[in-house]
């Protein structure tokens, strides 16, 4: 984020949207249609206005929260996952999933989505993960913590540079490396 950077969303979380405009970023969220709360899915975000927006030179990235808590706790479909993700690695921007519910998200896939029914939870949280090049979630849902949370990150240079950043706020970093076979 920062001055002069921009940041979109389905939609921001009050607090979320809060700590980024403290330091200068401007956020704008892009919630989804009328069709998509329809269809079962109204935490979608507006692929078109998506589209629009990345063609900007300072959108710094996109978030999608999942189920979106400022959206009344509507879940995202796996498809408008998917598509943002296209959008936004042909921007070279970077996909964020705030993970505030994607459990509870992944199940509405298999129930409202059509073609997901035969999938376990498992398989579809299987199936958005590669999607997104950040996520983060906070603990304090459903009983899991208190306080605290996590933040995972493919680039392993922003990882390290976040290091710092982490400590100084108090934050427990802890290096985990998952090697594929």
């Amino acid at each position: 984020g920062g001055q002069e950077k921009v940041w979109l969303a389905n939609t921001f979380f009050d607090t979320t949207l809060a700590n980024a405009e403290a330091v200068g970023t401007t956020c704008i969220n892009l919630p989804g249609s009328e069709a998509d709360a329809r269809a079962g899915f109204g935490g979608n975000i507006n692929l078109q206005r998506l589209r629009e927006e990345l063609s900007r030179a300072n959108v710094a990235g996109v978030v999608i929260t999942a189920t979106n808590n400022a959206g009344g706790g509507q879940p995202v479909s796996l498809a408008n996952m998917m598509a943002a993700s296209a959008l936004c690695r042909a921007a070279n921007v970077p996909l964020v999933l705030d993970g505030c519910r994607f459990a509870e998200n992944a199940h509405f896939i298999r129930s409202r989505e059509p073609g997901m029914a035969d999938m376990s939870i498992v398989e579809i949280v299987q199936a958005m993960s590669p999607l997104f090049d950040m996520m983060t979630m906070s603990a304090k849902k459903d009983g899991l913590s208190n306080t605290g949370g996590w933040l995972a990150l493919r680039d392993q240079y922003l990882a390290e540079r976040l290091k710092g950043r982490l400590i100084m706020t108090e934050v427990i970093y802890r290096r985990t490396l998952h090697h594929q076979k």
